[in-house]
């Protein structure tokens, strides 16, 4: 027996792998983003009574804006993937330029000695080159034609688990059936079928001529 049923495969990606580096990477992103709003709308309703210094609160603002284009890019590529139409280049592309900008964000807050933001930061550049590694050996692996690109799922015919042991059975009950209740019928009919060419042919059958 088999059925009709879509195989939901994104290959050559791993989904478990991906989904858990995304959510840490996107969550900590969204993080930056907001954390570094936050503390700027603290500094600005302050006013000269807020702390920091002037190179801290634009390495906040520079921060925020590179958090939301690396969340924006990162929300990006997984509708790719969802819609199965990633490939390993525009990925590779993506995860050096996370890279990049969270080392950038790093500088400025190792800069403005900002210890806190500088780990949540420095979090964010190690999830990015676990990504990168990641995609490099997939790319690498589709190059060589051992993997291939990301493409649609077709549908195809799946063979349904335990199939193979209830079509025997199955057959097997039907057979005996037959041999109960069919077998004995179509003696009797071919029996009268045979008498009735020998009475056709040449008179009446063997038993009957013995009779007489």
């Amino acid at each position: 027996m088999a059925r009709q049923e879509k195989l939901h495969k994104h290959a050559p990606w791993s989904k478990k792998v991906l989904i858990t580096l995304w959510v840490l990477q996107l969550g900590l992103s969204l993080f930056e983003f907001s954390w570094c709003l936050t503390l700027l709308i603290l500094v600005a309703n302050a006013g000269s009574d807020a702390g920091g210094s002037q190179f801290e609160r634009a390495a906040w603002g520079i921060n925020m804006i590179l958090g939301s284009i690396l969340s924006i890019y990162i929300i990006h590529i997984i509708k790719k993937f969802a819609s199965f139409r990633l490939t390993t280049k525009e990925f590779q592309i993506q995860s050096i330029a996370a890279i990049l900008i969270g080392l950038l964000g790093l500088a400025l807050f190792c800069g403005a000695q900002d210890f806190f933001d500088s780990i949540i930061i420095g979090a964010e550049v190690a999830v990015s080159i676990g990504i990168c590694i990641y995609v490099v050996v997939i790319r690498r692996r589709v190059r060589k034609g051992v993997l291939a690109e990301m493409k649609r799922p077709t549908t195809g015919d799946v063979e349904l688990e335990g199939s193979r042991e209830e079509v025997p059975r199955v057959e097997r009950r039907v057979s005996k059936d037959l041999t109960l209740f069919g077998s004995a019928p179509a003696t009797r009919g071919a029996s009268l079928s045979s008498a009735r060419t020998d009475v056709e042919l040449g008179g009446p059958p063997r038993e009957a001529r013995e009779l007489v």
